[in-house]
């Protein structure tokens, strides 16, 4: 069965970007990107909130046509635009780059999605995941935990309604002293 993955940067403090939006302290190396680019084979639908949704969309079609693009965001670039995406948004009134607005049922269409043949699933955007969270639709934490502190900004996880049981069930750590980590909902098997 497809599996649905928050994927996540992360300070090591738990935020994801700083007090006025920065993001640059959550650049990936060469390395990482590499291993971000290898875990995008195992995923054919990326699950987007309005925000997250505009913000890649007003990076990553153009990127590869950058002259500073490394191979690595060149290869990214070029995925993100063919890759099927849903954007669950009660605002947009259209979508672009293969994907499709999605304004209510947000349980009933990922668990049809869960039960089709494909990749798995990427959640993108805190606030989104919220939402799964409650709903309990996750089935996978990918953290790449940055060794920074920032101090305030916003939340990998704001408060939620109750506490979510999960177990270790992959780690890689990479130049920099990144980490990645994967958890799994801690009543799933394999």
């Amino acid at each position: 069965m497809r599996k649905v993955i928050y994927s996540q940067m992360t300070s090591l403090d738990g935020f994801i970007e700083g007090p006025n939006g920065e993001l640059e302290w959550s650049v990936p190396s060469d390395q990482l990107f590499s291993f971000i680019n290898e875990r995008e084979q195992l995923v054919d639908t990326h699950l987007y909130g309005r925000v997250t949704y505009q913000n890649m969309e007003s990076y990553w079609p153009d990127r590869e046509q950058a002259s500073d693009a490394s191979d690595f965001e060149i290869a990214f670039s070029r995925k993100w635009k063919e890759i099927n995406k849903l954007v669950f948004s009660s605002t947009l009134t259209q979508v672009e780059w293969n994907s499709i607005l999605v304004r209510d049922q947000i349980k009933e269409t990922i668990n049809q999605l869960k039960n089709k043949p494909g990749g798995d699933l990427l959640l993108g955007g805190a606030g989104l995941a919220k939402s799964f969270m409650e709903l309990d639709l996750i089935d996978q934490y990918h953290l790449y935990i940055h060794p920074i502190i920032l101090g305030s900004g916003k939340r990998l996880f704001s408060s939620m309604n109750e506490p979510k049981q999960l177990k270790l069930v992959n780690q890689r750590s990479f130049a920099g002293g990144i980490v990645w980590l994967c958890y799994q909902r801690g009543d799933q098997h394999g």
